[in-house]
């Protein structure tokens, strides 16, 4: 009986050291350190089954998941965070009752296999430790359940499995691979309202997408992520050979997203940019003159820039009077919570980028913006994308402002041999490419040169998806209006794209005394009446 006493005594002492004293996140940590030393086995490559001996890369994460309420972790693949993960939701379980977990997986076999690990350590458990501790109630491939009314469950994310639920710790494995990740992270965020913690791992998947914006906004300090990045030597067993090895046999997207060296190469190589991100990433970005056009009532000159710091138009280099220049230009709704629209001015002489255009505005207004823009701009050549809400800027631009030099689009015919006009530039299935391409032999060739910061972080966020089709990361307003600014320099000498002489508005009396002065050169009749009118307009 003394023994059995002694025995007692002293797995309870062992089951306290496990437990840590509450509040007290040192004791707690060391702990669960404690627990998976000497209760968890995992299979290692070449030593079999070991125990569970925390790295200092898991030490940490497991410090912020006692004390943090909402930690993001970006990491390298395969340096055990979901076995750390799990482990942490065991321990927590067993040893603080109605203790409970919701954990997110992309898919319906992550979230078994996940749960699988929880469920084997504790079979595991070594037997007068597990008769000692809450007994297992119900277990099952979603559910680990205990009658201290503790539970650990594990879901994929599809359907909003924890839409409504409220836990201790919620837990999104793997967050940017997630197809649903924005109704995942609203489905979980209301959890810490009510004192619940959060946890957010993943490997990077580019620019752009929820996690990424997570992760970045942890960074800038704009949200109340605790932010932790394990780059591929968080493993000690992995050195420069190791790492050299894994460069041979794997494309540097692949690479970079699966072992990242920083978080910047996780991020800009991992998601299968269309653009060079080395070259992006080499660019000296400048501060700009921040501020719009305005129109002048009275004076010789109808137009001027006015600087403000919250203006739309960002200028690096003012107008040079004997310098050409175009404007591509990506409109927008203008609706507050949609897309922006975006307009690059470029030197065609230089090559330089030297203004941009970019805010929320409605398209005839931004048709009238882009008209006081060319004009400064030495009457640039505007090419406007036509489609959507480009028609409603093209009739601004044309008719409002009366802009003299609009692309026109000529598309040849060949079974009827003829030739077609659209104004602006349509960008369409086959265009696209050919644009996007252009942008990108302009960045890799030099023949383009960009310092606005905002354009090289689109650029740099700007993906092929597995479709084969290319977009913004979410925006690529501005990579639109550059592809096409870049594309206006094949014209902007072009005799069909020449700027046209302003005149007279149709129908007025100056219009008809300038046709029948017209008439007159060509001893052509003029009659005034209305069949001439109608012929008149049919050929306006």
């Amino acid at each position: 009986m003394a023994d059995l006493s002694l025995n007692n005594l002293l797995w309870e002492r062992r089951i306290r050291r496990y437990r840590g004293r509450k509040g007290d996140v040192d004791s707690q940590l060391e702990g669960f350190r404690l627990f998976c030393l000497e209760q968890v086995k995992i299979e290692h490559p070449s030593r079999g089954r070991v125990p569970f001996e925390l790295r200092d890369a898991q030490l940490e994460t497991a410090r912020a998941y006692i004390e943090q309420a909402q930690t993001i972790v970006l990491k390298a693949r395969q340096i055990g965070f979901t076995t750390l993960t799990m482990e942490f939701c065991l321990w927590s379980a067993l040893f603080h009752p109605g203790w409970s977990a919701i954990i997110l997986s992309r898919r319906e076999q992550d979230a078994k296999d996940a749960l699988r690990k929880a469920a084997e350590a504790y079979d595991d458990l070594e037997d007068d430790l597990r008769t000692r501790l809450p007994k297992r109630t119900n277990s099952n491939s979603t559910n680990l359940s205990f009658d201290n009314r503790s539970y650990i469950e594990s879901h994929p994310s599809a359907n909003n499995p924890a839409r409504g639920r409220s836990a201790s710790f919620m837990v999104l494995d793997e967050l940017a691979f997630m197809p649903d990740s924005e109704e995942a992270w609203k489905s979980v965020k209301p959890v810490t309202d009510v004192g619940g913690r959060i946890a957010a791992l993943s490997t990077a998947h580019g620019y752009g997408n929820l996690f990424h914006q997570l992760w970045v906004g942890a960074r800038k300090g704009d949200n109340n992520f605790y932010s932790i990045f394990y780059p591929w030597s968080a493993i000690p067993e992995r050195n420069q050979d190791w790492y050299e090895a894994q460069k041979r046999d794997m494309s540097p997207q692949a690479l970079a997203q699966e072992y990242p060296s920083n978080e910047d190469e996780a991020f800009l190589k991992s998601g299968n940019p269309v653009f060079d991100v080395d070259i992006l990433r080499d660019i000296e970005t400048q501060s700009p003159l921040r501020g719009n056009m305005v129109e002048i009532q009275d004076g010789p000159v109808k137009w001027a820039f006015r600087e403000y710091a919250t203006g739309p138009l960002s200028v690096y280099q003012k107008p040079v009077s004997d310098h050409s220049y175009v404007v591509g230009a990506d409109t927008a709704e203008g609706l507050v919570r949609g897309d922006f629209s975006s307009a690059h001015v470029i030197d065609v002489q230089s090559g330089d980028v030297v203004a941009h255009w970019h805010g929320k505005a409605d398209p005839d207004l931004f048709g009238i913006a882009l008209g006081l823009l060319g004009r400064w701009y030495r009457t640039a050549l505007i090419g406007v994308e036509s489609n959507m809400h480009g028609g409603t800027v093209l009739r601004a631009l044309q008719q409002t402002a009366k802009y003299p030099r609009i692309y026109t689009q000529r598309n040849v015919n060949n079974r009827r041999e003829s030739m077609s006009e659209r104004l602006g530039w349509y960008t369409s299935k086959t265009s696209k490419p050919r644009i996007i391409d252009g942008l990108g032999t302009a960045l890799r060739e030099c023949s383009i040169s960009l310092v606005d910061a905002p354009t090289v972080e689109e650029l740099c966020q700007y993906v092929t998806k597995d479709d084969g089709s290319t977009s913004g990361s979410p925006h690529d307003d501005r990579v639109m209006s550059l592809a096409i600014a870049v594309e206006m320099m094949r014209w902007a000498f072009s005799p069909e794209q020449k700027t046209k002489a302003e005149g007279p508005e149709w129908g007025t009396w100056d219009y008809i005394v300038r046709e029948m002065n017209h008439k007159a050169k060509k001893n052509e009749p003029w009659v005034l009446g209305r069949s001439n009118m109608r012929q008149a307009r049919s050929h306006a």
